[in-house]
């Protein structure tokens, strides 16, 4: 009896042995990384503009992406973000913030309105982390992601994910790009980058729910940059 249960016995915990599970391969740009460089690659925007009075007060927030070349440091913008700082006699300086919470002095470089696009130059120096752009076509249900600072918090710059909903979608008179990650409050000038952590484009305008959003395409960024012969300040990969 005693022999028959051992031999029973061993049959059954033969029959669980279960072997070693083979390790997941590494993946080559894990997501955590990509979200990370995204959101230490914009910056929040503060705008001040002339009161009445003749007072300069603050007047606006909201985000920029960091692009560095040739020795220069720029930060791509909304046009309406740093609309508020023209005055009959150009630009009011603008501030210009990290994660880090340290700020800088930006200047209002180039401007375009009607394609919502505009160009801050900051001091030069090494930054964490800035982006690099690809004009490389994006179909619709690519994989997005959006950084910006919103709420008009400092060093609290926040990631979402989504996908591209719509691609040439035409509207007051010029190309968008559609995609569906959420933006909130002060992302207006934050970007949108693709699963490579490229950046794809400028948060231009969403609707009330931040779902519909409205993007000014990279390729638009890179023809102001063309047409006002600062190239470097598109790095592309």
């Amino acid at each position: 009896m005693f022999r028959i249960f051992s031999t029973l016995v061993l049959c059954i915990t033969a029959a669980v042995v279960v072997p070693d599970a083979i390790p997941p391969k590494p993946c080559p740009c894990p997501v955590v990384n990509i979200a990370a460089n995204v959101q230490s690659s914009v910056v929040f925007i503060k705008t001040f503009g002339l009161t009445d009075e003749g007072t300069i007060e603050p007047f606006s927030t909201g985000s920029g992406i960091l692009s560095q070349g040739y020795g220069q440091v720029y930060v791509w913008t909304a046009a309406h973000v740093v609309a508020e700082a023209e005055t009959d006699n150009g630009f009011l300086p603008v501030e210009v913030s990290f994660m880090t919470g340290e700020t800088v002095s930006g200047e209002v470089l180039e401007v375009d309105y009607g394609e919502d696009i505009a160009l801050l130059v900051i001091p030069n120096r090494t930054y964490p982390h800035t982006a690099v752009w690809t004009t490389n076509g994006i179909s619709v249900g690519d994989a997005v992601w959006h950084a910006g600072c919103p709420l008009g918090e400092v060093g609290r710059n926040t990631v979402t994910s989504g996908v591209v909903s719509y691609v040439g979608r035409q509207f007051l008179d010029t190309t968008w790009d559609q995609v569906s990650s959420p933006v909130h409050g002060g992302s207006s000038g934050g970007g949108i980058f693709d699963a490579q952590g490229r950046c794809i484009g400028i948060v231009s305008r969403a609707s009330q729910s931040g779902t519909f959003v409205l993007i000014v395409p990279s390729w638009r960024v890179q023809r102001f940059a063309q047409a006002h012969g600062i190239l470097s300040s598109f790095p592309t990969r």
